[in-house]
């Protein structure tokens, strides 16, 4: 199907990229907002202001850390670029996680400026993604054309950042929540 349809398979790549993309923006998200709720102190030093009506509604006065840790990503963390998420995730866990994975950051934000000439510049390479990756994409505003090898590479790249950043957020910050987590749940389920 494929071979018989060139643009599809083209679309399908590129779709693939920006869903990788999409997804990683939803892991920084939420892994952020899981450390604040494990470890609220955190945020000591923020300022962030809130009215008092946010802070007597019912999900505020119900479940006070989760409130304040979707307030925090929805406030600070929601369209902020993948290095921003990256280097604050790094700043709450006291760890450089571009310098402990300099490769795949990298790699992952020339990713990251092609999901967004592909989004944003309809498909066309950008100046930026020609200056980050001149070697791939040398010419701005000519058609992006990606291929499987990018897809993998994204993939790749990603990846090896997640590892990274799970592997900082478990030895900082989340530690043996999930084991305890865990054990309250058989608990809860069983008895045990």
């Amino acid at each position: 199907f494929s071979q018989a349809c060139s643009t599809l398979h083209r679309v399908q790549i590129e779709n693939a990229i920006i869903a990788i993309a999409g997804a990683f923006e939803a892991y920084m998200a939420d892994l952020i907002g899981r450390c604040l709720m494990i470890k609220p102190e955190l945020l000591a030093d923020s300022d962030m202001p809130f009215k008092v009506s946010e802070l007597v509604t019912s999900e505020a006065l119900s479940s006070p850390l989760m409130w304040l840790s979707a307030q925090y990503v929805q406030r600070s963390v929601r369209s902020k670029s993948h290095s921003e998420l990256i280097r604050r995730f790094g700043s709450m866990a006291k760890r450089d996680v571009v310098k402990s994975n300099q490769a795949d950051y990298d790699s992952w934000n020339r990713f990251v400026m092609l999901r967004n000439a592909l989004v944003h510049a309809s498909g066309l390479v950008t100046t930026d993604l020609a200056t980050a990756w001149n070697a791939r994409f040398p010419y701005p505003r000519k058609p992006i054309v990606v291929e499987p090898g990018d897809l993998i590479a994204a993939h790749k790249a990603a990846y090896g950042l997640a590892n990274t950043i799970d592997r900082f957020a478990i030895s900082t910050i989340i530690g043996k929540s999930d084991a305890e987590l865990l054990a309250r749940e058989i608990f809860v389920a069983t008895g045990e």
